[in-house]
């Protein structure tokens, strides 16, 4: 739905319908949707990726605005022509395009070439996106991404509260490297910092949840505000351990 076209068609036979006889499509570029934000999530199982995004071109925000203005935008790679470093490809709508690693998927399922890795939790992408079919989620056309531990916030410390309402964690830090202390220094210098857990990739020694007390070590990045944190990954050990 939405693709531009053109038909060549011929009168049926009782001259009142038309036949077609060639048919070119191409997406409708006009309302494509341009992100650039984080990637948030990775689910492989359902093929896509969750983009915390912070620049959004016109479609993309007529398309946010109807839908909550979310943070939290989900893909669907469904599809895609996937390159790894430019050396594997699948066999559908969409470039995926991942710096560093090894190995990655590919096309419906399949498998991209070697010496460059999946797209990863944690990168800066920039992603083209169209409205899916039934008008309810976005699937990718282009996605560019570029490995960004460089800019992820790490901070380790102590757990002084759990918010299972929120979903947040606050965190008495004591070592924080120097994106972490850059935030910090825009925002009076906290010693303890709230950090939301939606979607991050989390493991606690014992098993979950994570408990006030806990020492934890983690990376974030921020909100499409810049005012808060959420976490990307989280490892927590219980007291004593």
């Amino acid at each position: 739905m939405g693709d531009q076209v053109e038909v060549e068609a011929t009168t049926g036979s009782g001259g009142t319908g038309l036949v077609a006889l060639d048919v070119h499509t191409e997406p409708n570029w006009q309302h494509t949707q341009n992100y650039h934000g984080t990637v948030n999530a990775v689910d492989t199982t359902a093929n896509t990726i969750t983009v915390l995004w912070t620049e959004a071109n016109d479609a993309a925000q007529t398309w946010l605005d109807s839908h909550g203005h979310p943070n939290l935008v989900t893909f669907s790679l469904t599809g895609a022509n996937i390159e790894t470093g430019g050396r594997g490809h699948g066999g559908g709508d969409s470039i995926i395009h991942a710096d560093g690693g090894t190995g990655g998927t590919g096309g419906t399922g399949g498998t991209g070439g070697s010496g460059a890795g999946p797209i990863q939790v944690g990168d800066q992408v920039g992603v083209e996106a169209i409205i899916s079919a039934d008008g309810k989620s976005l699937v990718a056309l282009r996605v560019h991404a570029e490995g960004n531990t460089q800019q992820l916030q790490d901070y380790q410390g102590d757990v002084t509260n759990v918010d299972t309402t929120l979903n947040t964690i606050t965190v008495l830090w004591s070592e924080a490297n120097d994106s972490a202390h850059t935030w910090l220094a825009g925002h009076g210098n906290p010693t303890s910092v709230t950090i939301a857990l939606t979607g991050a990739n989390i493991e606690r020694q014992g098993g979950l949840p994570i408990q006030t007390g806990d020492r934890v070590e983690l990376e974030a990045t921020t909100d499409t505000t810049g005012a808060n944190l959420i976490a990307v990954n989280v490892h927590a050990e219980p007291p004593g351990h």
